[in-house]
C-alpha cells in the first residue's frame, strides 16, 4: 500500500498545480504503480484502499453493503483531499478504481472552482486477466480481510466488471494508458519510465532510484 508522502517539497511554483489520478479496474496494477510514484516523487498521495483499511482497523468491517458504503465515502474523501491541496497550489495524487461518470462529475466541479492540470494514468488489462488476478489475490489473502475478496471471488468474472471501470475518466487534461495484460519485468520497467517521463513533461519532478 502507498504511504502518505510528505507535502513540503511538492509545490507547483510557477505553474498551476497538477492533480495526478491513477485509475483503472481492480487488479490492473494501480497500487503497485502508486507505490513506485510515492517513492520517487514528493507528491502527497492518498488512495481509496488507504482510507478503507484505516476505517477497517479502527471501527471494524461487516458485510458487502458496508464495504460499498465505505467505498462511496472513501471516494468523496479522495476528492476532498485533492480540493484541499489544489486550492493551496499543491500537486497531489489520488488512486482508486474510479467510476468514469461519477468521477467526471467530481472533476468538473473541481475544474469550475480551481485552476489546475489533471493528469490521468489509466491502468488496465483484458477482463479475463483481471478476473483471474482477482481470484489469485483472493486465494492468497494478501489484502485486508475487510475487502471481502474471498467472498467476492466467485462473483468477479470477465463479464461482471462494470463498463465504467474499463474506461478512463473523461475530461482530464492529459491521459496515458497502460496495458498490463502481459506482466514481464522488462514491460513493467518500460511502463514506469513511460509514466515518469510523462509526469516530468507535465511538470511533476520525479527521481527514480
Amino acid at each position: 500500500m502507498a504511504v502518505l508522502s510528505t507535502i513540503s517539497q511538492s509545490s507547483s511554483a510557477g505553474r498551476p498545480p497538477v492533480l495526478v489520478l491513477v485509475n483503472g479496474p481492480p487488479c490492473a496494477g494501480k497500487s503497485h504503480l502508486t507505490d513506485v510514484l510515492a517513492g520517487s516523487t514528493s507528491l502527497p498521495v492518498l488512495t481509496k484502499d488507504m482510507i478503507k483499511e484505516t476505517v477497517y482497523d479502527t471501527v471494524g468491517w461487516a458485510d458487502r453493503d458496508w464495504s460499498r458504503r465505505l467505498g462511496t465515502a472513501a471516494a468523496a474523501l479522495l476528492w476532498m483531499f485533492a480540493r484541499s491541496l489544489l486550492s493551496q497550489g499543491q500537486d497531489c495524487l489520488i488512486e482508486a478504481n474510479f467510476r468514469a461518470g461519477l468521477a467526471a462529475n467530481e472533476l468538473a466541479r473541481l475544474t469550475s472552482d480551481l485552476t489546475f492540470t489533471s493528469a490521468q494514468i489509466f491502468v488496465t488489462a483484458t477482463p479475463a486477466v483481471l478476473a483471474e488476478r482477482f481470484r489469485i489475490r483472493a486465494r492468497s489473502r494478501t489484502r485486508h480481510p475487510g475487502h471481502l475478496d474471498a467472498e467476492l471471488q466467485h462473483e468477479y468474472s470477465e463479464g461482471s466488471i462494470p463498463e465504467d471501470q474499463l474506461c478512463p475518466i473523461p475530461g482530464t487534461n492529459r491521459l496515458i494508458r497502460l496495458d498490463t495484460t502481459e506482466i514481464k519485468p522488462q514491460r513493467h520497467a518500460r511502463h514506469v519510465h513511460l509514466v515518469t517521463d510523462w509526469l516530468v513533461e507535465t511538470g511533476v519532478p520525479v527521481e527514480l532510484s
